[in-house]
């Protein structure tokens, strides 16, 4: 699903995401996954003419390369009903900006808010063939989501994700005590498992107290340094530049209570070339609600070796997923076929502070392990996990990477082969 859009719709095995929507491009494009792409898909949400009538017509029409077309190159224009409501399709023949010759495909459907879902289509004329019944297939696969019905099943959503999760703890916690696992983050090239190694990590989990986590700042912050809770130390490095001795080690200690009610994390990311270092930290301080704030809060502060600040407050909404269970979601939540979770997250990638919502949707498969697709804010495709009895063993995301529970020899090997630095 993509959020801004307010559809669902499905897609081929191995396509790829080109571009996530963006507060300023708040659109998705997609692509074809074969070595050469034979088609691309753009999906959008627009505003039809001001006055017009038969607004998903009306959009179609007001396209300027529809209007100017030689009716020879119009191949194809007509009407199908998507959930009941009337979309319009069009199919051209047409150049691109260098003159080559391209076939374009647009289908509009009209939303209840009154904008249009636009999806534009582009191939060759010589993998039309091939390309088109493969795009249509996708507009038959659409499902509107209008947005007031997205936020009513987003909020039911929260509220029944939170109460399975209350419900599991705290004996799923305690289970994770001793827990050690070695990731591997790599990009396959498809011939025969090889690829190229991007990073490696290692997770420990263990009881412990919140003073543990950054003693200097967060306990002082918090107030109360002899909570006991659980530990989870994630330690990573990147190979950003090998070739230039460029690496960079991220380590987050988070820490969260038996009970869930509260929780912290420290996270200090230093970059390192040839001897010089470089560094970024990240506070994040959950505290439980109480009779002057009735609602959990987070809070969380950035900083950077070049003296740049960040702070970001907001309350916490149901559902919220803890910091330190990120990597342990499937351990502490297991699923079962058609199960469903919604979640409110923080987002680690982002330049500026900020929630998403993550969901997570189990299905069963006959050896007895699950294959768990999981959407992180506006992506339009999801990460694809295998997970297993003794929790994930795999995780494929949309751009490509691979993130795979091994061992130690394991990767000791791997990047020893590839030539880069353990540490």
């Amino acid at each position: 699903m993509l959020d801004p859009l307010g559809a669902r719709f499905q897609v081929p095995s191995g396509t790829q995401l080109i571009h996530r929507p963006s507060a300023t491009e708040p659109y998705l494009l997609l692509r074809d996954g074969g070595s050469r792409p034979s088609w691309s898909l753009r999906a959008e949400a627009v505003w039809p003419p001001e006055g017009s009538l038969g607004p998903a017509m009306a959009v179609l029409h007001g396209n300027d390369v529809l209007a100017k077309a030689d009716p020879d190159a119009i191949l194809y224009q007509g009407t199908r009903l998507i959930d009941g409501r009337h979309a319009h399709e069009a199919w051209i023949g047409n150049t691109n900006a260098s003159g080559a010759p391209v076939t374009l495909g647009w289908l509009t459907v009209p939303r209840i808010d009154g904008q249009i879902m636009l999806f534009t289509a582009v191939t060759t004329p010589a993998m039309l063939p091939v390309s088109r019944p493969v795009i249509e297939a996708i507009f038959e696969s659409i499902t509107p989501i209008d947005t007031a019905q997205a936020k009513l099943m987003g909020s039911m959503a929260l509220e029944s994700t939170a109460n399975r999760f209350k419900n599991a703890l705290p004996a799923a916690l305690h289970k994770l005590e001793g827990l050690r696992r070695v990731i591997r983050i790599w990009q396959p090239d498809g011939a025969g498992g090889s690829g190229r190694e991007l990073a490696f990590g290692i997770l420990t989990a263990e009881a412990g107290t919140v003073d543990a986590i950054h003693p200097a700042d967060s306990a002082a912050a918090l107030g109360s340094p002899g909570v006991e809770g659980l530990l989870v130390t994630v330690h990573l490095r990147f190979a950003v530049d090998p070739a230039r001795d460029r690496y960079l080690d991220q380590v987050m200690r988070s820490w969260i209570a038996w009970d869930a009610a509260s929780e912290q994390w420290y996270l200090n990311a230093t970059r390192k070339q040839r001897g010089l270092q470089n560094w970024d930290s990240e506070l994040g301080l959950r505290t439980e609600a109480s009779v002057g704030q009735p609602r959990p809060t987070l809070m969380v502060i950035r900083e950077g070796g070049a003296g740049d600040r960040s702070e970001f407050e907001n309350p916490v909404p149901p559902g919220w997923l803890p910091r330190s269970l990120e990597w342990l979601v499937y351990d502490v939540l297991p699923g079962q076929h058609g199960s469903a979770a919604m979640w409110a997250a923080w987002d680690p990638s982002g330049d500026v502070p900020r929630m998403l919502l993550r969901r997570d949707h189990w299905t069963a498969v006959p050896d007895g392990t699950f294959i768990v697709r999981t959407w992180q804010g506006m992506d339009g495709l999801p990460s694809i996990s295998r997970v297993t009895r003794s929790g994930p063993a795999f995780t494929d995301r949309p751009d490509g990477t691979r993130i795979e529970i091994v061992d130690d020899d394991r990767i000791a090997a791997l990047w020893q082969a590839a030539g880069l630095k353990l540490r």
